[in-house]
């Protein structure tokens, strides 16, 4: 079972986010969301299962999604980190640290694609 996490202090996009996962959990992918609404609550991400991806969003209030990943990232390398914006520099530091980017504006086009291809990879 692929754990995807959302970390998101919109509840609006933690619910696109689980939306698209329960999408790719009935297309018969083995998968399950969980969600924390910040920073705050994110840091207990890598305390349970280790997730498969975390998609993580760049403008939060107390930690901007740059610096968190940057400390998950420290502790556990191996989730795939997404990172979900619509500002150009969030785009630009996701392709400084060669993880994926997605427009918030996109995300429903682009998210299940690379979820699904990143979980058909795991399972290979």
């Amino acid at each position: 079972m692929h754990l995807i996490v959302g970390i998101d202090d919109t509840p609006t996009c933690r619910a696109v986010y689980s939306a698209i996962v329960n999408k790719l959990e009935k297309e018969g992918l083995a998968v399950t969301y969980k969600s924390y609404d910040g920073p705050g609550t994110a840091m207990a991400v890598l305390k349970g299962p280790l997730p498969s991806a975390i998609i993580c969003d760049y403008h939060m209030l107390g930690l901007d999604g740059g610096t968190l990943v940057d400390i998950l990232r420290r502790q556990e390398p191996r989730p795939l980190y997404i990172i979900a914006s619509t500002d150009h520099r969030a785009e630009q530091y996701a392709n400084t640290i060669g993880v994926p980017f997605v427009h918030k504006n996109q995300v429903t086009k682009t998210l299940p694609g690379l979820l699904q291809a990143l979980l058909t990879q795991k399972e290979e």
